[in-house]
């Protein structure tokens, strides 16, 4: 997956801190780590590469009582080098909660990209899209909105998202790749996927994501020649649909002659019984075999259940589903897991709830229940968000032979380019 990121601000030291340490050491040989804040410490820190000190110091600013978004959002930065995403994101909550503004919501959105979790992410981009002004900022996030749609599995919705942005901004490559990718993999439009892979191709140049697309156009075609010719979109230029073509209804069933119309109602007749054969009209055979009196030599009754019965447990494993689904949805890792452990005892799990539970054993740190449960999932049915996950908890787990053959396997695939980043 391609998308637009926007790089977190660097934080800035308080000058006015450096002014008095400056001074102290001039009067009384003071050292600067004497009077320096937590926030400079804490961003010293980042600096030389030691986010767990870091994390230390904007805590310390943290427990006093502070309210100052930007120790908020370093907090967060910290925490999301360390793997500490659930800190992390609660950080990024606090950060806007105090009026860290538009600047901490990108950053939120983006953090939520990157940890997978594109139905947190949707509902970020949709709000930073109500508040934004300035069209130009408006064309990322709608390429970004469809992409984390697409992601999520609205399809449609990511589809109307990346078009929009293709048309506010054709000369941007990201949402032809994400596009051509939503036709291929969801959608299944194999000549749209096509042609916006092939602009992509010819937008991007040579680079590892170009050559990445050019080898599954390689692979579309050796399957078939895929005509493109009536997708009616220029390299570079807005996309417009087709107009659909009309077509004489009576051509096409040739129904012309008026003769053959009448013999065509007729064979189309409902009057008709549906197991017509010429000759045996007034006498059918049976639909059912007749019943007998008594049962076959070894066979008892048949045992019908209830469909009240049937109705009752398909409902209960309904809710439990949909439960489990917002519980994840709402970041509440434990208690998914609890629903969708219950549900795998039962009847066991969809390849997708397969994939739920792995992600919620992840954020939860049951890194190697994660890997067994993300690796049955992805077997059954790869998705880009199970893959990059899975890769995390291989290293966290420290399986580095298994996630160099994961990396491998998906490192060809344009869906799968975010995913496979982490290999490199």
């Amino acid at each position: 997956m391609l998308s637009h990121h926007h790089s977190a601000a660097t934080p800035q030291p308080l000058r006015s801190g450096v002014l008095v340490c400056v001074l102290l050491v001039a009067v009384v040989g003071f050292g600067i780590s004497g009077c320096a804040t937590y926030q400079e410490r804490g961003d010293r820190a980042l600096e030389q590469g030691s986010a767990d000190r870091a994390l230390d110091y904007y805590e310390q600013a943290i427990a006093e009582g502070t309210r100052d978004p930007q120790i908020y959002r370093s907090a967060a930065h910290a925490a999301q080098q360390l793997g500490a995403f659930a800190k992390a994101e609660r950080f990024f909550s606090q950060a806007l909660r105090y009026g860290g503004g538009v600047e901490t919501a990108r950053e939120l959105a983006t953090f939520y990209i990157q940890t997978s979790n594109f139905v947190q992410a949707v509902q970020v981009f949709r709000y930073l899209i109500q508040i934004e002004e300035d069209q130009e900022a408006l064309q990322p996030m709608y390429s970004n909105l469809g992409t984390a749609l697409k992601y999520s599995g609205d399809y449609l919705d990511a589809e109307a998202y990346l078009l929009l942005a293709q048309q506010i901004d054709p000369t941007d490559p990201v949402p032809y790749v994400n596009l051509g990718s939503l036709y291929d993999r969801h959608l299944r439009n194999l000549p749209k996927a096509v042609r916006f892979y092939e602009c992509f191709v010819q937008m991007t140049g040579d680079t590892a994501d170009s050559r990445q697309v050019q080898t599954r156009l390689r692979e579309l075609n050796s399957q078939r020649r895929i005509d493109t010719s009536r997708v009616n979109l220029e390299c570079g230029d807005k996309y417009r649909a087709a107009e659909p073509e009309q077509h004489d209804l009576r051509e096409v069933f040739g129904l012309e002659d008026p003769q053959q119309r009448e013999v065509t109602d007729e064979v189309h007749s409902l009057d008709l019984p549906l197991d017509y054969e010429p000759g045996t009209v007034d006498s059918p055979p049976p639909l059912v075999d007749e019943p007998t009196d008594q049962p076959e030599e070894g066979e008892g009754p048949e045992v019908v259940e209830d469909p009240a019965d049937i109705y009752r447990d398909d409902r209960q494993r309904d809710d439990a589903e949909q439960r489990a689904e917002e519980a994840y949805e709402a970041g509440r890792y434990d208690e998914a897991v609890q629903l969708l452990e219950k549900s795998a005892d039962g009847d066991g799990l969809t390849a997708q709830q397969e994939e739920m539970l792995g992600r919620s054993y992840y954020r939860v740190g049951r890194f190697d229940d994660a890997v067994q449960q993300l690796e049955s999932a992805v077997e059954q049915r790869p998705t880009p968000q199970a893959v990059r996950q899975l890769i995390s908890a291989y290293e966290r787990t420290g399986q580095t032979d298994d996630r160099d053959q994961i990396c491998e396997r998906f490192g060809g695939w344009p869906d799968y380019a975010e995913a496979v980043e982490q290999c490199r």
